[in-house]
């Protein structure tokens, strides 16, 4: 059977048309939406982007060079045609985003989202983020157009891609050209990986090679059906290439994740099989795959998708209306996306494309100036008063934004404070080490603070998991020389000294680390009588700062705290982590919860009458000496001479 090439009339040419990519859209729009909803096993759906990078890549070439073969490409044209392809739907997008945050957020966050819309309404986003988010950070849940970094750098992309096929007209040149840009592209994202991750990541120079990909794909096409089309072997090599390019981009989508240093060498086997995508033309079952009636309507509105998938999750969760790690929350958010985006699409995308081949291209530009400006003056006003947009809050939320962005510091500097002052404190009959991550230096403040009568010691590193020969080969070589030299330094003393008593071991655990927290135990308890696990908190689906910037009341901090309760995975986690053998247990799930209990956990400070904790999962100083007292009172003899 002969390829699906249709014909389709833009602006008075005949270009020829492949709905098999409304197909590849379709899944990278699809991928990572899912993504952003966690679904499960698509931890690497954030591919989905750079595989829009490939298609724009390939799509755009071809646009610019047919026009410039045929002489009838003008850059002025090029630049109409593309804002009216992207502006209308994305500036709609940041007006309901921004409109959205003066009508249901406070100060804080309007005042963020008015930053965000202001660049990315001048599609300078990518390069505003660099300086201000990583794309997995914690925070970006905040952030509502972080997913417009894209679009800056595909809109940076379009203001240098056509002048290389004006000026370079002889294939050799564009040739070279291309494979120039693709490995300097390419290797210096890979070095800057390790130096500068936020740049390798967000700016355009280094995602051009991915752009280069879908232009070589575009040439290796072109070249490739000069040939016999509908040949045996044309077809055996399209059924192949296909099958193994989308193998290629299944995997990803399932093994990689936010912990894979990204993009670089490691975007090199998505970003290649979609080029093969770009380049082979389908044969009959991946056609239907493909091209299909419903793979061909989910493209077209990829980029609605794209655009209103990231802001509905963003304010369901600083809102805090649903539990987002629920699965009927992460369905609700799906359909909700593609109402949304066909909503954006027929009342926007598509009838501004009709707009285009109607209007002279200097009008076009006209306009998309004074929406821009539009866009610009309103936000950069909130941006600059936000509390003039900001309805009215409680007097004790503003306090406790204040007393609650100072804790980290606070806890940092009692922990060095506290750290001090055990190794030089007077002889005791009870030493206590503690060793892990973070979460330990919580633990070692709560005991340190509440056995005042105990010696307490730490070896401690954040984002080390305390466990004998646990490599994570995610980490990068400086992170796992430096958990290894913690966890050989935790053991060190663990084996030599005689006067520790008891460790007590704590972590971000998870279900998979039960097996070598096992043999850590079975070491340890060679040396040292007593070894104690910390009970795995309950954390927050969302940090505490997002939680204070969506409350007006102090009641709908409390109501929200006790909402986003993650106790599941807690119980989850400690029915693995149960089953070791020769471990006591140290319940401090129990005392953050207080009688509301794990399942109701209102992780609140009565004492006080303050959050325990100041981000999602950290204890601030004053939680973690009620948590410290409250293990005290209930087993003042917990930590006893040993030996």
């Amino acid at each position: 059977m002969a390829t699906i090439w249709w014909l389709a009339e833009f602006r008075g040419r005949i270009v020829q048309y492949r709905y098999e990519i409304d197909g590849v859209r379709a899944i990278a729009a699809l991928s990572v939406t899912l993504f952003h909803f966690h679904f499960a096993y698509l931890s690497g759906g954030f591919l989905g982007v750079d595989i829009f990078f490939v298609i724009s890549g390939y799509l755009i070439t071809k646009l610019i060079v047919q026009g410039v073969e045929k002489d009838s490409f003008r850059v002025s044209g090029f630049y109409a045609n593309r804002a009216v392809r992207i502006l209308p739907a994305l500036f709609a997008t940041i007006l309901i985003t921004w409109i959205c945050s003066v009508l249901f957020l406070t100060a804080g966050p309007i005042e963020e989202i008015s930053r965000e819309s202001f660049f990315s309404a001048l599609s300078v986003s990518n390069i505003y983020f660099y300086f201000e988010a990583g794309y997995f950070d914690a925070d970006a849940i905040t952030k509502p157009l972080l997913h417009t970094w894209s679009l800056g750098v595909e809109e940076q992309f379009y203001l240098f891609w056509p002048f290389i096929f004006l000026l370079f007209k002889r294939t050799f040149a564009r040739f070279a050209l291309l494979t120039a840009i693709f490995l300097a592209s390419l290797f210096a994202s890979h070095w800057l990986l390790s130096v500068d991750a936020s740049a390798a990541f967000y700016l355009m120079p280094f995602r051009a090679w991915e752009f280069a990909v879908g232009a070589g794909a575009f040439f290796l096409e072109r070249k490739w059906s000069n040939s016999r089309e509908d040949s045996a072997t044309h077809k055996l090599i399209g059924d192949v290439g296909y099958g193994v390019a989308l193998l290629v981009l299944g995997v990803c989508f399932v093994v990689y994740d936010e912990t894979v240093p990204f993009p670089g060498l490691y975007a090199l086997p998505p970003v290649l099989a979609t080029g093969i995508i770009m380049w082979l033309r389908p044969g009959p079952v991946f056609r239907l795959i493909l091209a299909n009636p419903v793979s061909r309507y989910l493209g077209r509105i990829s980029y609605s998708t794209y655009l209103v998938h990231w802001p509905l999750v963003c304010f369901l969760t600083m809102l805090a209306v649903m539990d987002m790690d629920a699965w009927q929350t992460s369905v609700f958010m799906l359909v909700t996306t593609l109402v949304l985006a066909s909503l954006l699409y027929f009342g926007v995308e598509k009838p501004f494309r009709t707009f285009r081949n109607k209007v002279h291209p200097g009008s076009i530009g006209f306009v998309a100036m004074a929406a821009m400006l539009a866009l610009v003056i309103p936000t950069m006003t909130a941006w600059r008063t936000p509390e003039s947009f900001a309805g009215k809050r409680d007097a004790q939320i503003v306090e406790l934004e204040g007393v609650l962005g100072r804790a980290g510091d606070r806890r940092l500097e009692a922990i060095d404070r506290i750290t001090a002052n055990q190794l030089t404190k007077p002889d005791t009959d009870t030493t206590v080490l503690v060793i892990g991550d973070s979460l330990a230096e919580d633990v070692f403040l709560m005991l340190a603070t509440g056995y005042t009568d105990v010696r307490v010691l730490r070896e401690t590193s954040n984002g080390c998991r305390p466990l004998i020969g646990y490599v994570n080969p995610a980490d990068r070589p400086d992170k796992r020389q430096r958990c290894t030299a913690f966890m050989d330094a935790a053991m060190e003393a663990i084996r030599t000294r005689s006067d520790i008593d008891h460790v007590v071991i704590e972590s971000w655990w998870m279900p998979d680390t039960a097996a070598m927290l096992d043999e850590t135990v079975r070491e340890i308890r060679q040396h040292v009588p007593s070894v104690y696990v910390v009970t795995p908190r309950v954390r927050l689906g969302a940090s505490m700062d997002v939680i204070l910037q969506s409350s007006h009341t102090m009641d709908d901090v409390r109501d929200t705290i006790a909402r986003l309760n993650q106790s599941d995975l807690s119980r989850e986690i400690w029915e693995a982590l149960s089953r070791i053998e020769g471990v006591n247990v140290l319940d401090i799930r129990s005392i953050m919860c207080g009688e509301a209990g794990v399942d109701a956990c209102a992780n609140w400070n009565t004492d006080i009458d303050m959050p325990v904790l100041y981000d999602a999962v950290h204890v601030a100083l004053p939680g973690a000496r009620f948590v410290g007292a409250q293990l005290r009172a209930q087993a003042p003899d917990r930590f006893t001479r040993q030996r």
